[in-house]
Parts: C-alpha cells; sequence; structure tokens
C-alpha cells in the first residue's frame, strides 16, 4: 500500500473512531434524564391507575382539595412534555445512527488497510460516505464529548 494511502486511510478510521465515539457518549448523557423523563412518569402514572381503580385512594394520599391522582398525573405530563420539547428522542436516535455509522467507517478502514488490493478506491469511497454523513447530521455533540473520544483513541493506539 502507498504511504499516502495507507495515512489517509489510518486518520480517516482514527476521525470515524473519535467521532463515533463522541456520539455514543453524547446520547449516553441521556441516561439519567430518560429515568426522570420517561421512566418516572411510566412509575407516576401507574400509581394513577392503581388509586383510581380502587374505591378510595389511601388516607396518606390525600392532599386536601386537589386529588393526589391529578397532582401525578400532571406531574408525569409535565416530564413527558419537557422530554418532548427537549427533543430528546430525536437527539437520541440521530446519535446512536451518527455512532454506528462513524464506528463502521472506522472498521471498514481497518479491514481495508488489511486485507484491500486498491487501496485508492477504498479511502475515495470511505471518505466521501464520511463527508456526507458528517455533512448530513443533524446534531452536533459537545466538544467535551470530542475531547473525551480523542483520550479513548489516543489510549488505543489510533493514530
Amino acid at each position: 500500500m502507498s504511504d499516502i494511502n495507507q495515512d489517509g486511510l489510518t486518520k480517516l478510521k482514527e476521525r470515524a473512531f473519535i467521532l463515533g465515539t463522541a456520539y455514543q457518549l453524547g446520547r449516553e448523557r441521556f441516561k439519567y434524564s430518560n429515568i426522570f423523563t420517561l421512566v418516572l412518569p411510566a412509575i407516576l402514572s401507574s400509581i394513577v391507575a392503581i388509586f383510581t381503580a380502587l374505591d378510595s385512594a389511601p388516607g396518606w394520599f390525600d392532599l386536601g382539595t386537589i386529588p393526589g391522582e391529578s397532582i401525578l398525573a400532571g406531574l408525569a405530563a409535565i416530564l413527558v412534555t419537557i422530554h418532548k420539547v427537549l427533543n430528546c428522542e430525536e437527539y437520541q436516535a440521530e446519535c446512536l445512527r451518527l455512532a454506528n455509522l462513524f464506528k463502521s467507517v472506522a472498521q471498514d478502514s481497518e479491514i481495508a488497510i488489511q486485507s484491500s488490493n486498491n487501496w485508492n478506491s477504498e479511502l475515495v469511497r470511505l471518505k466521501e460516505k464520511f463527508t456526507q454523513e458528517i455533512e448530513s447530521a443533524k446534531v452536533l455533540v459537545p466538544q467535551k464529548y470530542m475531547v473525551k473520544a480523542r483520550k479513548i483513541a489516543d489510549s488505543e493506539s489510533f493514530a
């Protein structure tokens, strides 16, 4: 393999790995907020359903003039709305798509380095795929995840 093609594939592999890892980290940052904006509303809604099915709510659940079920249902609706307004689902789905795609480019680059007979055409093909996805990405990943992903790449000797 010519040094230019090998260097190009190696750099593309590293960049794709970094971006894939950064998008994966960007998606993972929502795991705790998902507990509050998806899991907690589901639990609250289930409690409301159980108490509504009973003939009367337990005495400790009586909050005065406003039924406790209404408060829980309202809180659940607010939390789900926050999740929706912040476009959390769309962001996470796009991060997952991009993480998988960029890691695929990194893996294809490694395969091309190890086994391809036509390294130049592989480099051109993978660079076009990489560039096209960068241009079509609908979300940005925070810089702190790029820095973290670079550290991971350095620890795995991608340079």
